[in-house]
């Protein structure tokens, strides 16, 4: 095909073919050389390795047009692999801009299956997928990479992100589910965040939250450990809303109320649903209720997860409307069901009505606007 070129067009093929040998030279001098030589017997002169420059209009291809043409799972899928030495390897090659020393020990090493370079390229593609795409090339060259290039099965694999740009979380976020729904994993799983926070907090922070979040929906206890488990880690994984906590559980409250309203300090007295959130969340007693800061909104069954205990409010364009009546602060329970309808238990007071268990359905229809859960948020801190 490169002698057709030269004998089609002459000087202009030349060139083009001494280009391609130039350019070929820079990535294997070796194959280029002999590629050369092989050029050389059939045409009878030798080219030089030129590399000429980019012509106009031409530009080279942005990371994310190489990233959307690159395998995504240029080793196959990550089953059974062990995610706790795959975080250590990805750590050490996110350090390296040349991967021949790795490349030379992985040729070498019993623990470099195809399952465990696969956990190793979708760690490293979580933090830095054009370095993964790197490596992935670097592997290719020297024959370790045989995924076939398509697509992971999804029981493993991180988020791909470009400087938080490239994202595509929803996909990436279910395969990570599937990856800690497996008590084995949450160790390594965590470790690994835990390294990726010490160059980027904000996205470890970001990716442990949604990812144990997603995994709440389904398997709360299992979202529970991983919280666990990234405390042991080092990293503090978000899965609850942020917002005040009552000293007392909601049970309690309860018994501690005993048949009556409660309240202190300066609303010593009052019946309010706000007296007793205030009774119940001290750090509240300073604090106009209209001075409450809205912060994440309730919108369904463990969505967002609360702790026990959270402090809860109806909130209008951000702010709790201290009139009498519309507006209702409350102390969460748990999300649950009741007469087959969903919503979440709570502790709250009114005028008349002492602290007690109270149920809000997520769809009712027919009650008013307190008696709606989606309608609640947490009060966040300040």
């Amino acid at each position: 095909m490169l002698k057709t070129a030269i004998d089609t067009y002459g000087d202009q093929g030349r060139a083009d073919v001494a280009d391609l040998l130039g350019r070929f030279h820079q990535h294997d001098a070796g194959k280029a050389a002999t590629l050369r030589k092989e050029m050389a017997a059939l045409t009878g002169e030798t080219l030089p390795f030129r590399v000429a420059p980019l012509g106009e209009g031409f530009r080279a291809p942005t990371d994310a047009e190489r990233l959307s043409q690159a395998p995504k799972a240029p080793f196959g899928s990550p089953e059974g692999a062990d995610f706790t030495a795959a975080a250590g390897m990805a750590e050490a090659l996110a350090k390296q801009g040349d991967f021949a020393g790795a490349i030379q020990h992985l040729r070498t090493s019993p623990e470099a299956t195809q399952p465990y370079l696969a956990a190793v390229h979708q760690l490293m593609a979580d933090r830095n997928p054009v370095h993964a795409m790197n490596f992935a090339e670097a592997m290719d060259k020297a024959g370790m990479a045989s995924g076939g290039g398509g697509t992971a099965e999804p029981v493993a694999g991180m988020e791909t992100r470009s400087d938080h740009a490239l994202q595509a979380p929803d996909p990436a976020v279910a395969r990570d589910v599937e990856v800690v729904k497996d008590p084995d994993n949450l160790p390594g799983y965590t470790h690994w965040l835990a390294q990726a926070a010490k160059s980027d907090p904000q996205w470890a922070d970001q990716h442990g939250r949604t990812v144990s979040r997603e995994l709440y929906k389904s398997d709360p206890k299992a979202a529970e450990e991983m919280v666990r488990q990234g405390e042991a880690n080092g990293i503090r994984i978000g899965l609850y809303a942020e917002g005040h906590q009552a000293e007392k559980s909601p049970a309690e409250l309860v018994k501690t109320a005993n048949g009556r309203h409660l309240s202190m300090g300066p609303d010593s007295g009052s019946e309010q649903c706000v007296a007793m959130v205030k009774y119940a969340v001290p750090e509240l007693q300073g604090i106009r209720a209209s001075d409450w800061k809205e912060g994440e909104k309730i919108k369904g069954p463990g969505d967002p997860p609360l702790k026990e205990g959270t402090a809860l409010a109806t909130f209008e364009n951000g702010k709790y409307q201290n009139r009498a009546t519309g507006n209702h602060a409350v102390v969460f329970e748990k999300y649950g069901e009741k007469g087959g309808q969903k919503g979440m238990w709570v502790v709250d007071q009114w005028d008349g009505r002492p602290p007690n268990s109270s149920f809000i359905h997520f769809d009712n229809p027919s009650g008013g606007r307190i008696r709606q859960a989606g309608n609640y948020s947490v009060i966040r801190r300040p």
